[in-house]
């Protein structure tokens, strides 16, 4: 076995008997993080010498695991080394070491996806100098505002009927809002509902027609109860995924920030925040025609359309696009391509639903990973601070600090 080998078996043995300095522990996982074939290979062959001996009969590997993922989680208190399994052929454990890595000049950190085992009951363990001042993860919720203008919490609100908007049912349905296609509205009467979520909070929603609608922190949908026009026309704010019900003979529009995204069925991303500088519609499949102020572009799947606030309406198309990095709000990431400080932490600010405050001069820094969005806030500001970016929570702030 060569050197190394020993070196790092002999200091895995003594962290699982809880035994290592933490020196010897940061040492020991930075090395695994980067070496996850050594590491999985120095698993089994732990699981293969402590067989009957510590566990008593219990499935080696997964106690295992589990204990060195806790023992990760209080020492180094990020979503560490993270054991997941393998489907088909060579079924077992596998271990994601840098799940995305931050680059920045001269320094380099990793970021971790939290993705433990649903049977396994979500532990987490703050930096200590955030332990009393966290941020929990953002969850389903929403506000439903009727056409007669009621408004309807149903971030807990029970699965069933919340509304009937004239002949329709709205339904709730654990995280989606469902709307009876079957009790469609009165022939020629067009009413309204909006669906808002709040920040720290995302919802779905089934539009009458079979158009499937994801909406992401701090965004709205403003939509008919049923389409009885000659076209399917919404109104979007902050960031929505759409995944259009065909129907050639009813375009579907989506009205954003005074852009027009039409189409007939397909799916694709519109980014249309109020606090960012530019509209970002991404296709995913199908054919979308972008219009604003008078210009029009169309895109191809793989593409997306791209609109400056501060310029006249031009539309850039890029067609090198990171469409994982595009969807992974919706697949429960953070994912950032050479993203500066300032775009990280919008993204957080409307995740934890936290303000943020500058003090002093901002730092220059490029971030490139993937992170789970089901950490609390102190975790995700622990990798932050790996890379000399400092903060402090009081209240709902999240104060950035030089």
């Amino acid at each position: 076995m060569p050197t190394e080998d020993v070196y790092f078996r002999d200091l895995l043995h003594a962290y699982v008997q809880d035994s290592l300095s933490s020196e010897q522990t940061e040492e020991l996982f930075e090395h695994l993080s980067c070496h996850p074939q050594q590491a999985e290979r120095l698993l089994n062959e732990l699981a293969e010498i402590h067989k009957d001996k510590v566990f008593n009969a219990r499935p080696l590997k997964d106690e295992i695991s589990q204990r060195m993922l806790q023992g990760l989680l209080k020492k180094i208190n990020a979503a560490p080394i993270i054991p997941m399994r393998q489907s088909g052929a060579g079924r077992g454990m596998r271990w994601v070491a840098a799940a995305a890595i931050l680059l920045l000049a001269g320094t380099t950190a990793y970021f971790m996806i939290d993705r433990q085992p649903k049977t396994v009951p979500k532990q987490v363990f703050v930096n200590p100098q955030h332990t009393e001042k966290d941020a929990l993860p953002g969850f389903d919720g929403a506000i439903l505002t009727t056409a007669g203008g009621n408004q309807i919490i149903l971030d807990n609100a029970t699965n069933g009927v919340v509304s009937k908007e004239g002949n329709t049912d709205v339904i709730k349905q654990a995280n989606q809002l469902v709307y009876n296609e079957s009790l469609k509205a009165l022939p020629g009467v067009e009413a309204f509902n909006t669906l808002r979520t709040m920040k720290g909070r995302k919802f779905q929603l089934l539009l009458s027609d079979g158009t499937k609608v994801w909406l992401d922190a701090a965004s709205s949908l403003t939509y008919p109860i049923a389409f009885t026009g000659t076209q399917r026309k919404v109104m979007a704010t902050g960031q929505v995924y759409f995944e259009v019900a065909k129907d050639p003979a009813k375009p579907f529009i989506v009205e954003a920030a005074g852009t027009s995204v039409q189409v007939l069925g397909t799916h694709f991303n519109i980014n249309a925040y109020e606090d960012e500088t530019t509209i970002k519609t991404t296709l995913l499949e199908g054919l979308i025609k972008i219009t604003r102020n008078s210009k029009s572009s169309m895109l191809s799947p793989g593409q997306q359309a791209v609109i400056n606030f501060s310029e006249s309406g031009s539309i850039k198309v890029n067609s090198d696009v990171d469409l994982d990095a595009v969807m992974a709000w919706k697949n429960g990431l953070f994912q950032f391509t050479n993203a500066d400080l300032t775009t990280v932490l919008r993204q957080l600010s409307r995740w934890y639903d936290m303000d943020i405050i500058y003090e002093g001069k901002l730092p220059k820094r490029e971030f490139e990973g993937k992170i789970g969005r089901d950490l609390n806030l102190s975790q995700v500001l622990k990798l932050l601070e790996k890379v000399q970016v400092h903060f402090r929570i009081e209240d709902n702030k999240l104060i950035v600090q030089p």
